[in-house]
């Protein structure tokens, strides 16, 4: 289930007691329990710690009951951001960047492949990847990139500061979708996996099949099936 960002409020007791539910007041109201300001007393700054948690109170034992409507939606240890893009409090950013990116790509003639945003280090970042029959060139990302950073400026739907980058999807692109998967059937990969298999978390192969999330290989002369939950990422190999 799906909560409006707007419905959802955040309460930060002194000392969160683990089970205690019950919404007495509310340290950000209605709309804002996600607001920049939220954010930044979840970043536990000296002035944020002395305010919302007593010395000896170790921060990442802080915890933060949100609320839809005076509804109990969920707990959450530390920053809010977390319980956000895990809980599906709001559309994940990805989703809502895809959202309004995708028309304005294809009015530029390209395809949206795929949204990424990631930490790297101490700086998150949000790419655009784009597709073209005939390839993507420094235009197509230019004209993309000015087209979007506009709404991304009207619907501002990341709390932190980001870099914002739109560049092609490239000939080693990753496949996320069972499109992807269908559209580059008994093409190279390279399997990428959480935990090794025979001594080896990343496996060139050939992609054979794709149903339900599982995922079909041939390795030489072995044909390996991987669950969903074994496959870390698989992305497209280039062999020259």
């Amino acid at each position: 289930m799906r909560y409006s960002l707007s419905n959802v409020t955040a309460r930060i007791p002194h000392q969160s007691p683990i089970g205690f539910e019950v919404p007495i007041g509310d340290s950000f109201p209605s709309g804002e329990a996600f607001a920049p300001a939220a954010l930044d007393i979840f970043r536990f700054s000296e002035k944020s710690r002395k305010k919302f948690v007593k010395p000896s109170c170790k921060t990442e034992n802080l915890v933060v009951y949100y609320h839809c409507n005076s509804t109990f939606i969920g707990k959450e240890r530390g920053a809010p951001l977390s319980f956000l893009l895990r809980k599906g409090v709001q559309m994940k950013i990805t989703e809502l960047v895809a959202s309004f990116a995708e028309p304005v790509v294809k009015a530029h003639g390209c395809e949206l492949w795929d949204v990424e945003y990631v930490r790297e280090g101490s700086d998150y970042f949000l790419r655009i990847y784009l597709d073209k029959e005939g390839g993507v060139d420094i235009t197509d990302c230019e004209a993309i990139s000015r087209a979007i950073d506009p709404i991304l400026d009207e619907k501002d739907p990341i709390p932190e500061s980001y870099h914002f980058e739109v560049c092609s999807a490239g000939l080693e692109r990753t496949l996320k979708r069972p499109g992807d998967f269908e559209r580059f059937m008994g093409s190279n990969i390279t399997v990428k996996l959480y935990r090794p298999r025979n001594g080896l978390k990343e496996i060139p192969c050939v992609l054979t099949g794709y149903e339900d999330g599982k995922l079909t290989v041939t390795a030489g002369k072995e044909t390996i099936t991987f669950e969903k939950s074994e496959v870390a990422l698989v992305r497209l190999r280039v062999e020259f």
